[in-house]
């Protein structure tokens, strides 16, 4: 693995995140919440700055830590593989075609 993006590193905005991940083919995002929950999701196609979605039937959303006692969760796809990934310039990594896990611009205001 190699960290290609850390928001309080490179920058918090949506452009930072696509000059450090787009075209970098498979990514796996990370993300800590303030309140400690630890989830994110698998990508196996790159990102782009370009608007649109992007088919995968390899990406998927993962929990590792939530309320407590809850185990870690791994969530694939059940069906619309075809808007799995949303690229645009506007938004950090999207997945799913209802935006299931969208990360905004500038997420820390």
């Amino acid at each position: 693995f190699e960290l290609l993006y850390r928001a309080s590193r490179d920058g918090w905005q949506s452009n930072c995140f696509h000059s450090k991940c787009d075209g970098k083919g498979s990514t796996l995002t990370v993300v800590r919440s303030t309140g400690g929950f630890i989830f994110g999701g698998f990508a196996d196609a790159p990102w782009s700055s370009s608007a649109g979605y992007t088919s995968s039937a390899k990406a998927f959303l993962f929990t590792l830590q939530v309320h407590s006692g809850l185990a870690p969760t791994k969530m694939r796809l059940t069906q619309n593989h075809n808007c799995a990934l949303y690229s645009d310039p506007s938004y950090g990594p999207t997945f799913g075609g209802g935006n299931d896990l969208r990360i905004c611009n500038s997420p820390n205001q």
